[in-house]
């Protein structure tokens, strides 16, 4: 088994999150794989993480149906748009407790979560440490390039 510095290091090595650390949007290396509706509507979703997003919001900023977005989604990206949502938020919570120093009520907050205790539930089922324990784990790492 890893120990947990053992797996934070092992988060922060992959190239898609040395560029989210450093600054990078999330959403970036996807967005020349979907339409350009789909495209705007990431964008949206990436620049108002504070807001709730849900599916209905994000297919209907990017002029859709639900079923045509979750199509498209799925088909281009292998992701459901709920997923997509849920990956987005926890991506930036773990940048913001990380690169900013937030706390995780306050990173919480800043990525659309109603509560502190259900953005923990889900970042733990996400990078199975805590978001304090990550965070602490994570700033204590020299950045790799």
């Amino acid at each position: 088994m890893l120990s947990l510095a053992a797996h934070v290091l092992h988060h922060l090595s992959t190239p898609q999150l040395r560029r989210r650390v450093r600054g990078s949007p999330p959403l970036a290396l996807l967005r020349s794989s979907v339409p350009q509706e789909v495209a705007e509507a990431l964008d949206k979703l990436e620049t108002s993480p504070q807001h709730p997003w849900t599916v209905h919001q994000l297919a209907r900023s990017a002029s859709l149906s639900t079923s045509q977005l979750t199509r498209i989604l799925k088909k281009t990206l292998g992701i459901t748009p709920s997923a997509l949502i849920w990956r987005t938020r926890l991506d930036r919570m773990a940048y913001l407790l990380t690169a900013h120093s937030m706390t995780v009520s306050e990173a919480a907050e800043q990525t659309g979560w109603s509560s502190r205790t259900a953005a923990a539930r889900a970042f733990k089922r996400r990078y199975a440490v805590c978001p304090a324990t990550y965070a602490r784990h994570a700033r204590q790492l020299p950045l790799r390039t």
